[in-house]
């Protein structure tokens, strides 16, 4: 072939090289091809587009894949807990000669470098954030090794029991590991209230990400089983066995079952379509009685979001913030608080509302 032209992945292929028909098991190949602009999904759920430059060499199978791929931009949408099974997607077509349909049998073996010059996307219903990096990929396109590292290049956001956190620093490691094991190193941060007290939560992931290896702090400063507490169900446990019975707690605890629920891949969808995360929680009153709470967030763009809460209950209670992030370190937030009165307490006293505007500041002490 001096020059040949088609259309591979949605993209252009341009072709050149050559094919040797020796003898049954000795067929020379040494195509050289130019790939712009294609479009691929390899392995499952992981999509990129870009230019590659490809060859494929060898006398017999398997044939040596080699490819260089520059990625453009791309959207990994795999859950990091998926099984290894739903990866198989090459699968010999039943056309193809007996010889080659069979279980030990492999058309290539790959060589594949890919540079991600431009941020992949990581999206689905653990994690939003953007990684890029160099990763090598060897083996068969059935059982593909990864090796390389990538890391978050702007602000994102992972789950953690049902809670989200703000990712402050994540690198990826792949030492010729499977596309979902790779060893991980994930700081990243929250705020939780209760008790009118604000937590800021710091979260530690490393390890591999079949078994990672996870330690939490918080300031103000409290036992990791506290904060296990309090992501979980919104308080410690000190302050369930001081403020509230068995029966409101197993209330509490069924509205963050309710919220995790909402987090799972249904909140995935309702977030898809409608662009805003749906929450049920719940708070307590003055009386220590459980009221269930709705949030509706809203991410308006990468500094932006706004988030909205309502109490179910005879004086509903709303509440809405506006927070714009300049840096990771000065926010400014604007809020309105809303007191909804009923016919009678109307008479004596009026809905009531405040607005508030606040300038954030967060700094470390060395």
């Amino acid at each position: 072939f001096d020059r040949a032209r088609g259309v591979v992945a949605n993209g252009t292929l341009e072709t050149s090289g050559q094919v040797r028909f020796v003898d049954f098991g000795n067929i020379p190949i040494d195509l050289s091809a130019n790939v712009r602009n294609a479009n691929i999904e390899f392995p499952k759920n992981i999509s990129t587009s870009g230019n590659a430059l490809v060859k494929i060499s060898g006398n017999w199978f398997p044939y040596k894949l080699e490819i260089d791929y520059d990625v453009r931009k791309g959207v990994f949408a795999r859950e990091f807990s998926e099984e290894e099974s739903s990866i198989r997607t090459v699968r010999p077509s039943s056309f193809l000669p007996k010889f080659l349909d069979n279980d030990n049998f492999q058309t290539f073996n790959l060589d594949v470098a890919i540079n991600m010059a431009k941020p992949l996307l990581v999206k689905n219903s653990q994690a939003d954030a953007q990684f890029t990096g160099q990763l090598k990929i060897v083996g068969t396109p059935e059982n593909p090794l990864f090796s390389g590292r990538v890391n978050t290049v702007q602000e994102g956001s992972l789950v953690f029991r049902s809670n989200e956190f703000e990712i402050v620093n994540a690198s990826i490691n792949y030492d010729s590991s499977p596309v979902e094991n790779p060893k991980l190193y994930i700081t990243a941060q929250t705020q939780i209230s209760s008790d009118d007290l604000t937590y800021e939560i710091k979260l530690l992931i490393q390890g591999t990400a079949n078994k990672p290896e996870i330690s939490m702090t918080s300031l103000p400063p409290l036992q990791e089983y506290e904060i296990v507490s309090l992501l979980a169900i919104g308080m410690t446990s000190e302050q369930a066995d001081e403020n509230v019975g068995t029966k409101e707690l197993a209330e509490q605890t069924s509205y963050q079952l309710g919220s995790a629920l909402l987090a799972s891949p249904l909140g995935k969808q309702i977030k898809n379509r409608f662009g805003f995360d749906f929450q049920i929680s719940s708070e307590f009153d003055e009386d220590n009685e459980v009221i269930p709470k709705v949030t509706i967030k809203r991410q308006i763009t990468k500094k932006l979001d706004a988030t909205a809460t309502r109490t179910l209950e005879q004086n509903p209670r709303n509440n809405v913030k506006v927070k714009y992030k300049f840096n990771n370190n000065l926010s400014v937030i604007g809020s309105w608080d809303g007191n909804e009165a009923t016919s009678e307490d109307q008479n004596s006293s009026g809905n009531s509302s405040i607005l508030g505007l606040d300038l954030e500041y967060k700094f470390k002490f060395r």
